[in-house]
């Protein structure tokens, strides 16, 4: 059975793992090798820890899954274990961010992609993201920011 629920400094190690993974899986051939150097097990751990309170984990038969981080209107993190993929959950933890958006007053969310990230962006178009063109983005890494051109998806919520 599946639960969603907040993050606590446990699940840091699960969720830096499940990061670590899916973002080089999925990155690591479309952004600048530069960026990709950035992204190291200690940097995920780190931006996990600061963001930690806005921040929900899916879990299934107590194993964490998935995670989102909320940040303003933002899904500023979003990732599902390869685990995972194919089985629906995904889907309910994009609901899941989504219904914190609203708690929140959001009225219109946003999230980015990298370009090029394919699978992500069609899930998010299945999920009813609509494209809202692309952007520049100053990204956080352990060394300052990292300016990236991204898709932008947005949802009336």
């Amino acid at each position: 059975m599946t639960q969603f629920r907040p993050a606590t400094t446990d699940d840091i190690p699960a969720m830096t793992a499940l990061w670590l993974d899916g973002w080089h899986t999925a990155h690591a051939a479309i952004v600048p090798a530069e960026l990709t150097a950035l992204r190291t097990e200690s940097s995920f751990a780190d931006r996990l820890l600061r963001d930690l309170s806005t921040t929900r984990v899916a879990t299934i038969a107590g194993h964490i899954a998935g995670f989102h981080i909320i940040k303003d209107a933002e899904v500023y993190q979003f990732y599902v274990g390869a685990n995972a993929q194919g089985t629906g959950l995904a889907l309910a933890l994009m609901q899941d961010a989504e219904s914190i958006l609203r708690s929140n007053g959001i009225k219109t969310g946003w999230l980015a992609c990298s370009i090029g990230n394919d699978r992500a962006a069609a899930f998010y178009r299945k999920a009813g993201w609509g494209d809202a063109g692309s952007e520049t983005l100053d990204l956080d890494t352990s060394t300052g920011t990292f300016p990236l051109t991204v898709w932008r998806f947005e949802k009336t919520l």
